[in-house]
């Protein structure tokens, strides 16, 4: 009887343990496993807005692009490929600002883009302007 006492009491001991840490143990691990989880979805959320902004990027680069290079009047640029756009890219400048580690380069190279006028393009071609700055904020987007 005093050795089945030796055995029972331990296992009994043990059960009481782990029935009152078991429960603390899983919510723990739950806690854990929640937190990697939002981490690994706001990062891949992040490369996804990124991604999408570069594209909106590329796809209004090919449309200055493709502009006529023979109107070289101030307003032509602006007006047709440029101006229509700049509501839809401050848009994507406020989406995706929290991407970027080096935000004030970001936003200097953003706040160049958006508020490009006649004066910019004074004795150049402002499609080669507009161009240029889209180039700049590409170059900064794939290079960080």
């Amino acid at each position: 009887m005093h050795e089945l006492l030796k055995l029972c009491i331990p296992g009994v001991i043990g059960g009481i343990i782990g029935g009152c840490l078991a429960p603390s143990l899983q919510h723990k691990f739950a806690q854990w496993r929640d937190r990697e989880a939002r981490e690994h979805n706001a990062s891949a959320d992040k490369e996804v807005r990124k991604r999408e902004f570069v594209a909106f990027l590329q796809k209004w680069r090919s449309e200055v692009a493709s502009f006529a290079e023979s109107l070289h009047q101030v307003g032509d640029a602006a007006y047709y490929v440029y101006r229509p756009k700049l509501s839809e890219f401050l848009s994507w400048v406020s989406k995706v600002q929290d991407v970027f580690t080096d935000r004030q380069t970001f936003q200097r190279l953003a706040d160049r883009l958006s508020g490009l006028d006649a004066k910019d393009w004074k004795n150049k071609n402002p499609r080669e302007v507009i161009l240029e700055a889209i180039d700049a904020l590409s170059y900064f987007i794939e290079h960080t």
